[in-house]
């Protein structure tokens, strides 16, 4: 770890998440800085990207200066980029890259004094059942926080996901949670079978929605529907704590 990383940690007391763009976020424990999906240039129809202007501005940004690892769930162009991936190799020489694993299903790394963990998932959508996807889980400390990726919305996979981590790791708390913080992408809570899921199977003390466009690409209202679940009548009813990530470089602490 460099030395500019270990003065950051004396400074640091807390976790916090910090977006750049779509999935895009880094994570700041005491231990370590873990970038998730935060290299992406890809400008997709509906969502955002990491622009040459974000790009220059994670390199000063406090929240995600000296990372220790990047790590990807997949490999789509609005989650990854090879140019910038190695643009910021020779930028953190010393920051581990974790590429999905074509033959492990589970895989742990210690990072600092946090551990990280890669869990196969499948990808949401019937187009992508064969893509490589993988969903990350951060420990530090007593806390656990589950970054989704694209993890395909369903009963089945988010039980596996607990299923491994139970044989893996260990179970849940005596709360019965397993996931202090859950970054998923909105549909995960403007629609019920999201809702249901993350309620009954997941079941975090708390969501953080992301994977949101920007206002200026925004072409089908997908801020709005953040916007009204947050607010609306489905987060009472469902007893979901959440909130969202929607602006460059918003952060919120965990």
């Amino acid at each position: 770890m460099s030395t500019d990383n270990s003065s950051r940690i004396k400074e640091k007391t807390g976790i916090s998440a910090v977006l750049n763009a779509n999935a895009g976020v880094s994570i700041t424990t005491p231990h370590s800085r873990i970038w998730v999906d935060a290299l992406h240039d890809e400008h997709e129809e509906t969502f955002s990207d990491v622009t040459p202007g974000i790009w220059q501005k994670m390199k000063k940004h406090p929240g995600f200066v000296n990372p220790d690892v990047i790590v990807f769930t997949h490999l789509h162009g609005d989650h990854f980029s090879r140019r910038l991936t190695e643009e910021a190799m020779r930028l953190y020489p010393c920051a581990k890259v974790i590429l999905p694993s074509g033959t492990e299903t589970f895989r742990r790394f210690e990072i600092g004094g946090d551990e990280l963990y890669c869990i196969r998932t499948l990808h949401e959508g019937r187009a992508f059942t064969e893509e490589l996807h993988e969903a990350v889980v951060i420990g530090s400390g007593e806390k656990r926080i589950l970054l989704a990726g694209d993890m395909r919305i369903d009963e089945k996979t988010a039980e596996k996901l607990i299923r491994d981590m139970e044989e893996n790791v260990s179970g849940p708390e005596e709360d019965g949670r397993l996931f202090d913080a859950v970054f998923a992408p909105f549909p995960w809570l403007t629609t019920t079978r999201g809702r249901r899921v993350m309620k009954e199977i997941l079941r975090p003390e708390r969501v953080i929605l992301y994977h949101i466009p920007f206002a200026e690409d925004d072409r089908f209202g997908y801020r709005d529907a953040v916007r009204k679940m947050l607010c609306g009548p489905e987060r009472e009813k469902e007893g979901l704590p959440a909130d969202a990530l929607m602006e460059p470089f918003s952060e919120t602490e965990l």
